[in-house]
């Protein structure tokens, strides 16, 4: 994922903020792989950036119900939820 390696490199603000200025932000194939919990994190931090300001989309084989199973935090796979259906 490219935000852990900017993380790593101490360029995740510079890069959440590109992600964020996209005017749609397209994620495929989410729960094709467990995510772990660091990058569950860093997607978070991106999606409650993006949060009523830009459309993100979402391409899953997975239902709601089962995102917490594909998250290795369920805490965080919730908070993600809450701003995906908050409209």
């Amino acid at each position: 994922m490219q935000l852990k390696k900017a993380k790593h490199e101490n360029t995740l603000a510079r890069r959440l903020k590109h992600f964020t200025s996209y005017s749609v932000l397209i994620i495929d194939e989410v729960g094709v792989l467990p995510i772990e919990a660091e990058d569950s994190n860093l997607l978070f931090q991106l999606i409650s950036m993006r949060y009523e300001k830009h459309p993100t989309i979402f391409t899953t084989n997975k239902s709601f119900n089962h995102w917490g199973e594909v998250f290795e935090d369920s805490v965080i796979a919730n908070a993600m939820l809450d701003c995906i259906l908050h409209h």
